[in-house]
């Protein structure tokens, strides 16, 4: 699997923003190519994703709100370069998803298609931006957010696994999962308070994520005894290892 990584800086409120293209999946082995993109619709020299994304990405501005945190878009670059079926599978919030969704509208007929047997074919696409914002511009291209989702991690398994408050664990997970949406744990985690919750829809639908993203397996991690008791530990746990 390639990754091809970017850097957008954001002029305004001092955002930068990080993006990283991860395709979900890949083709076949024999005489396949993943899509290009090009630029090479509105302009005579090609460009990177990153470049376009930097000159055309423009951060929202609210007064009196500020949003970070890891964009995850899934889009398809179908077999004459034109971009579709754009879904946000993390949102930051709903401002950057319509900015992110807009961008990549732009790119259609950017792309030179993937091709399979020599034959162009639909590819479905994931890119990642990472939004970060601070008073200055170090401020903001330094901030950890690793740390910013151990910080929300460690309040909400003390919030669920000592004080017994689910939804408020859930709101802390949520958190979390905004700044990394990759932590296969986190989202475990999240699931759990949403089974908890009554929203087994919901939980499923992220353990079908976590499934996507190569799969966890708890019974070899090391777990509070406190959350192995949960009842919805059990169910989710069989729904990860296919029982």
């Amino acid at each position: 699997m390639k990754t091809i990584k970017m850097l957008i800086i954001c002029i305004c409120l001092s955002a930068y923003v990080f993006a990283q293209e991860v395709p979900p999946y890949t083709l076949s082995e024999h005489e396949a190519s993943d899509p290009q993109f090009t630029a090479v619709k509105n302009t005579d020299q090609k460009k990177s994703l990153n470049q376009y994304m930097s000159e055309n990405f423009v951060y929202p501005e609210v007064t009196g709100l500020a949003y970070e945190g890891t964009e995850v878009v899934q889009f398809v670059v179908g077999p004459t370069g034109q971009v579709s079926d754009i879904k946000i599978i993390n949102s930051v919030s709903p401002l950057i998803d319509k900015e992110v969704v807009r961008v990549l509208k732009k790119t259609t007929n950017m792309w030179i298609p993937g091709y399979d047997n020599g034959v162009p074919v639909p590819v479905e696409k994931e890119l990642s931006i990472a939004v970060k914002i601070g008073e200055t511009d170090q401020i903001a291209l330094y901030k950890d957010f690793s740390k910013i989702a151990s910080m929300y991690y460690t309040k909400g398994a003390k919030t669920l696994l000592i004080k017994g408050k689910t939804k408020s664990a859930s709101k802390f997970f949520a958190k979390a999962i905004r700044y990394k949406p990759y932590d296969k744990g986190l989202l475990f985690m999240h699931a759990i308070c949403m089974s908890e919750l009554g929203q087994v829809k919901s939980a499923q639908q992220v353990i079908s994520r976590i499934e996507e993203l190569g799969g966890i397996d708890v019974h070899t991690a090391s777990l509070d005894e406190n959350l192995k008791n949960l009842e919805s530990f059990e169910l989710l746990t069989s729904m990860l290892s296919g029982d």
